[in-house]
């Protein structure tokens, strides 16, 4: 896991690894589905509520449908900040 730069993700759109019907993923597999994000930022997304997480005995497990929302919250602001760019290029 560790050196494992982004999550491989097939053509159909699963993560390459990751049972579908998944509810939960690790922290460390958590972090590479962020893009490589450090442990620490992954407690401050939790502290923050951006990601929801709970406790199984000693480990913490984060929600993948909250890294999911976090993805697409960063697309989002992502295509709205292309096309703010878009919009002042053409006037």
């Amino acid at each position: 896991m560790h050196g494992e730069k982004f999550a491989d993700i097939r053509t159909d759109g699963e993560v390459e690894g990751i049972d579908p019907a998944a509810r939960f993923v690790s922290v460390q597999r958590a972090q590479a589905l962020l893009g490589d994000v450090t442990y620490r930022q992954i407690g401050l997304m939790i502290q923050r509520r951006e990601l929801r997480s709970c406790k199984l005995g000693r480990r913490r497990l984060v929600e993948l449908a909250s890294i999911n929302e976090v993805l697409d919250a960063a697309m989002a602001a992502a295509m709205a900040a292309a096309s703010a760019e878009n919009g002042k290029d053409a006037a």
